[in-house]
């Protein structure tokens, strides 16, 4: 992943832009904006326009149209050729059938465009999805940031096993853990795995440092599957407690002013922190 090289480095999550290679800056927690992912790398969106669009000479001026969008709204297509709008209205003001037609020739331009977009590696039209892969690359940066500051504090060691937890991401053992679950993993069975050591001492296996991160790893990677459903039912907790509220909200709406208790169905909290127990460990 390309990484900014000059003097312009605010921070490590700062990179660069592929095809200008000016500085993109990340902040944790801020918008995202402007900024593409396309096969690994960053760009600023209007350096990825430019790198992705094409020219068309104009029919009317001879010059060229430069075409980075789709939705460009002031090109047309008449008679095979490409046009600027103002170019087509100067030839052709004295045709008003011509002129009544602009917005199909528009739309003939629009789809001639979109072909030549879908035919190329960089595709434009797909630019929301970039967008949104940006997203998730900061997003992955972030929490993998996160992870190594806290196995770093926690176990006590400068470097961490890169290798061992990218496998983890990577699912070189069969399944793939995102950043964000491994580091909600390692907090919520911290506990848990500190009394998997304790019991490794009595056995006479004083697993430390690296040694160990490695060791939680694995015990971390066998109790995935049970993080996923812990997911999926604090996920349906949360739905019914929000049918709940509703209910109550409804409730107060339709009756008449009054003090009342609202009984619900389930404590969330309670039910939390009994799965927990039950189903994560």
């Amino acid at each position: 992943m390309a990484r900014a090289k000059n003097d312009n480095l605010v921070n490590e999550f700062d990179r660069v832009c592929h095809c200008c290679q000016r500085r993109i800056h990340f902040e944790r927690n801020k918008t995202v904006d402007d900024v593409v992912f396309f096969e690994g790398l960053f760009y600023h969106e209007k350096c990825f326009k430019e790198s992705a669009g094409f020219h068309r000479k104009c029919g009317g001026c001879s010059k060229d149209i430069v075409i980075e969008d789709a939705e460009q709204d002031d090109i047309l297509v008449f008679k095979n050729k490409y046009w600027h709008e103002e170019c087509f209205k100067k030839k052709y003001s004295n045709k008003p059938i011509y002129m009544e037609n602009i917005p199909e020739y528009k739309e003939d331009a629009y789809v001639k465009i979109v072909g030549v977009f879908n035919g190329r590696k960089k595709d434009i039209t797909k630019i929301g999805e970039y967008r949104k892969s940006a997203i998730r690359e900061v997003n992955k940066i972030f929490d993998e940031k996160l992870v190594n500051d806290y196995i770093r504090k926690q176990y006590d060691i400068q470097t961490v096993p890169w290798d061992s937890i990218k496998a983890l991401y990577n699912g070189e053992y069969g399944v793939k853990i995102p950043a964000n679950h491994l580091y909600d993993m390692f907090v919520r069975k911290q506990s848990y795995l500190d009394k998997v050591n304790a019991q490794n001492i009595a056995k006479g296996k004083d697993i430390t440092g690296v040694s160990r991160v490695k060791y939680d790893l694995k015990v971390l990677y066998n109790k995935y599957d049970s993080y996923l459903k812990f997911l999926e039912k604090q996920k349906i907790l949360e739905a019914e407690a929000q049918s709940d509220n509703k209910t109550d909200e409804k409730l107060i709406l339709t009756t008449a002013p009054q003090p009342k208790t609202t009984v619900t169905k389930n404590n969330s909290d309670d039910s939390l922190d009994d799965l927990l127990k039950d189903i994560f460990g």
